[in-house]
């Protein structure tokens, strides 16, 4: 089939995985992601799911400045990912999943995201944007939520770094018209169920307020941006999953096969 015609008539996905963090020289859901790319899946009738991976920095100002980027019509990825792909859709990818390493067991498929309550320094150092000064913080400014904590249990933090309570830091200019809390339009129950005999899988309604779920936000939030605009009523996807916070080859490669069943489970769900 030639390249055109392939391109045409797939489904296309894309996932992303994190870069490097605390003490992983490769971030595990990179690993499970990595091994996907410009994997071709069975799909409804004629039509495969073509998958396109790449990596995303650790990084609050890579990810609010290239989400959008990965909504536009047609799509924009990074300069420097993988070019042995097909060039993006025009207009827009069906499907786009996030993937981040998260508590040690199932692969967690998370329900929603928070406009507002990042206060983890990224891989870099630095904080989420500023979106307001609260004038009468509360008696312990500076406490570390329970959703915090675990995060820092997984970037294994000694210090327990956390910008004070006081001041609200996420989602501001540009995202007035999106709610606090943002949720997939997937039924991911119903993917839970059909896949739990098969898979450890599970589904959380709490993305842990760090770099994780500020992408799965930002997606969220393009997505129906997006949507006021998509061609013949096209829309796009968008799902985040916690994988496993280990490196060995076993696990990882068991993530890699609970994304593909998620990714057709999607896509081209048993009749």
């Amino acid at each position: 089939m030639p390249p055109g015609d392939k391109q045409k008539n797939a489904l296309r996905v894309l996932l992303t995985g994190f870069g490097p963090f605390s003490t992983f020289e490769e971030n595990p859901s990179w690993l499970a992601v990595r091994a996907l790319h410009n994997a071709v899946l069975p799909g409804q009738s004629s039509k495969q799911i073509h998958i396109t991976s790449y990596m995303v920095p650790v990084s609050y100002d890579t990810v609010l400045a290239g989400v959008p980027g990965l909504h536009a019509r047609p799509p924009i990825l990074p300069s420097d990912h993988n070019r042995d792909t097909l060039p993006p859709p025009p207009h827009g990818y069906d499907l786009i999943i996030h993937v981040g390493a998260g508590d040690p067991g199932a692969v967690t498929l998370e329900r929603c995201a928070h406009k507002t309550g990042y206060r983890l320094p990224d891989a870099n150092g630095k904080f989420a944007p500023i979106v307001e000064t609260s004038p009468a913080p509360g008696p312990n400014p500076v406490d570390i939520s329970a959703a915090e904590r675990r995060e820092i249990q997984r970037l294994r933090s000694d210090d327990g770094t956390a910008a004070s309570a006081a001041v609200v830091r996420g989602f501001g200019p540009g995202f007035e018209e999106f709610d606090d809390v943002l949720e997939t339009s997937l039924d991911i129950d119903g993917l839970v169920t059909s896949l739990e005999k098969t898979f450890s899988i599970k589904t959380s309604d709490d993305a842990g307020h760090y770099i994780c779920e500020l992408i799965y936000y930002a997606s969220l939030a393009e997505a129906q941006r997006t949507q006021q605009t998509a061609w013949e009523g096209k829309t796009t996807k968008v799902l985040f999953m916690h994988c496993p916070p280990t490196e060995k080859l076993s696990v990882v490669e068991e993530v890699s096969r609970t994304i593909k069943a998620v990714v057709i489970g999607i896509l081209s769900p048993p009749t």
